[in-house]
């Protein structure tokens, strides 16, 4: 079973001493077994005499020559875990439930397939003894963080279904989200609608919003705009009214495929259901303005934002400033620029990228590296996008030296 496949640590953070000492404990136990002396419980205080406890009441079906443990082994440890006043939870250990003391998402999770390494599987269940003794209860966030360090998307699926089978778990929004995320990541869209379809049934649809625009997003960077619509279109069926989010993903689906007239009908829509649109709502739209040849129709909707109640970004300001550049409207673009650092307003390096790889296209390296200084000034620090974009278009105009220049100066930075 998938539960018997898991590790929440990799085995090779054991380091040799541990292993050693596992071995160690493993061979005193065995000896003190053979003098009958490893019968039941035993008695003693201190790490190394509770360790050896943990070791001896585990026996070998369960830390012995790297095995993660059979039916016995889980029965005698349930039996003695209810001796103790512990939770009993008959017939499995559920060992990979147990965090560590640290339990952060950084913690990374180790999949052993059937031919995995059964030596460093027992190492580090030997190691984790003390730990994952207890039975716990299948825990949401363990499930979750399951599914997402699992990189198979249908290993993870198998995972999500088994974990229905515990007593007393029920799936949530958060573990439904993960692995909504996962199949639509890897493109298993039909196993994707079948996880929708089990999660309207089992939650309140009114809370559905966030997954059904992380379903829309997958479908449409995977240029399924007909399913992605499908998506939006049957949140009004499914008694999940869709917000101002849902409205500006499909919108920016529909601008990014070049559908501008259906996405200005998104938006009408969203006007007559009184939506009221926001930032991200105004920056797509400029989007769209600036494809179409209109940068002065973006603008002008740029200076209106204010005035609805958005507050302008620098996301916003570089969309128009590209398209200005896109037109040859290169005054009217370099004074934007300097407008948006002049109200204090920095672009992200991605998005400084977006717009100097929009000029080097052109063939206009010179206008991007006034634009790199000016940010370079104000402590903004490119990357290695940054330097490719600028040596790309050096190259494009046959200007090497140059090129190979830039390429020394990101050496010395790296």
């Amino acid at each position: 079973m998938w539960l018997d496949n898991i590790l929440l640590f990799s085995p090779e953070r054991l380091n040799d001493r541990e292993k050693e000492s596992g071995r160690e404990r493993r061979d005193d136990r065995k000896g003190r077994e053979k003098e009958g002396e490893g019968e039941g419980e035993r008695q003693g205080e201190g790490d190394g005499e509770g360790e050896g406890r943990a070791r001896a009441e585990v026996g070998d079906d369960c830390v012995g020559e790297g095995g993660l443990g059979s039916a016995d082994g889980a029965s005698e440890i349930a039996a003695t875990e209810k001796k103790r006043g512990s939770v009993h939870v008959a017939g499995r250990w559920r060992w990979w439930c147990s965090v560590s003391g640290n339990g952060g998402p950084g913690e990374a999770l180790t999949n052993f397939n059937d031919d995995g390494d059964d030596g460093a599987r027992g190492a580090w269940t030997h190691a984790r003894a003390r730990t994952t003794i207890g039975c716990r209860t299948l825990l949401v966030k363990h499930v979750a963080r399951v599914i997402k360090y699992q990189k198979d998307p249908l290993r993870a699926l198998e995972m999500f279904n088994s974990a229905t089978k515990e007593d007393g778990f029920k799936h949530t929004l958060s573990t439904y989200k993960c692995m909504i995320e996962k199949l639509g990541l890897h493109g298993e869209f039909k196993a994707m609608e079948n996880v929708l379809s089990e999660m309207r049934m089992n939650l309140d649809n009114g809370l559905l919003e966030g997954v059904y625009i992380c379903a829309m997003k997958h479908y449409g960077r995977s240029g399924k705009l007909k399913e992605a619509v499908d998506v939006f279109e049957r949140m009004d069926f499914f008694d999940c009214e869709p917000s101002v989010k849902s409205y500006n993903a499909i919108t920016n689906i529909l601008v990014d495929y070049r559908y501008y007239d259906q996405a200005h009908k998104v938006y009408l829509r969203m006007l007559d259901k009184g939506i009221t649109p926001d930032v991200y709502t105004n920056t797509i739209r400029i989007k769209s303005f600036c494809r179409t040849n209109r940068p002065h129709a973006a603008l002008r909707l740029l200076n209106n934002m204010p005035q609805q109640g958005c507050i302008l970004n620098a996301v916003a300001y570089c969309t128009v400033i590209c398209g200005f550049y896109e037109e040859n409207y290169r005054v009217e673009a370099c004074s934007l620029f300097d407008e948006m650092l002049g109200q204090g307003m920095l672009p992200d390096i991605a998005t400084f990228n977006k717009l100097i790889h929009t000029l080097c296209k052109k063939g206009d390296v010179l206008e991007s590296s006034k634009l790199l200084s000016k940010i370079l000034k104000r402590g903004i620090s490119p990357n290695l996008f940054t330097f490719n974009i600028l040596i790309q278009g050096l190259c494009k105009e046959t200007k090497t030296e140059e090129a190979v220049f830039c390429w020394i100066l990101w050496a010395e930075r790296a």
